[in-house]
């Protein structure tokens, strides 16, 4: 029997995405099938408040921080724009 990944996700609407990938003769690799799913989890966050799932640019966006004598960081917001704006009360 071949080896099998799967992989799920929640998109914005609720539904859940799922990733069945078979390992073996002729399929991806295991590492690539993990890479892919690495450059995902790296690109792509759910929002706590309404658990909204999409790519951080887009959906969440990015802020900077500066803790006084540490050099500015820029990270993603914890929340969507939705959330923040007081469009998704919850």
């Amino acid at each position: 029997m071949e080896n099998q990944e799967i992989k799920s996700f929640e998109t914005s609407d609720g539904k859940i995405f799922m990733i069945y990938h078979r390992i073996g003769k002729g399929e991806l690799s295991k590492k690539m099938f993990i890479e892919a799913i690495d450059r995902y989890e790296k690109t792509h966050k759910s929002c706590p408040n309404c658990h909204k799932v999409g790519q951080i640019g887009e959906v969440f966006g990015y802020r900077t921080i500066s803790g006084g004598t540490k050099k500015a960081k820029t990270i993603p917001q914890s929340w969507c724009r939705d959330c923040r704006a007081g469009k998704n009360p919850t």
